[in-house]
């Protein structure tokens, strides 16, 4: 074998590495998915794709809908598919606090 053969397999096995690792890395984000849509439930408050946040009202799981209450007596209804994450309790409240010292700062700043 002359080294450009060598080389040539070198290019395929690293070609096929890296396929491979980008399709584990997609079923990996596909389940992780999957598995937040399926854990969705009445009272959950989320994100969607488009930048909405409201309050899951209810999930029909085979016709694919779920509603969401954007606004108090303000119902949509969306696909579960464009949830982009759940937001939780405790990044509410670490938003909240950050946002609360930089006002108090702000305040402090402008008395002076």
């Amino acid at each position: 074998m002359d080294v450009n053969s060598l080389m040539m397999i070198l290019v395929v096995v690293f070609a096929g590495f890296l396929i491979y690792s980008n399709f584990r890395r997609q079923k990996r984000q596909f389940q992780a998915l999957q598995d937040m849509i399926a854990s969705l439930k009445p009272g959950d408050e989320v994100m969607t794709r488009g930048g909405l946040y409201g309050k899951i009202v209810s999930v029909d799981a085979e016709a694919q809908k779920a509603k969401l209450e954007i606004a108090q007596g303000t119902v949509i209804t969306i696909n579960p598919h464009s949830i982009a994450q759940v937001i939780t309790a405790a990044e509410d409240s670490a938003e909240g606090a950050g946002a609360s010292e930089e006002t108090s700062s702000d305040v402090s700043e402008t008395k002076e």
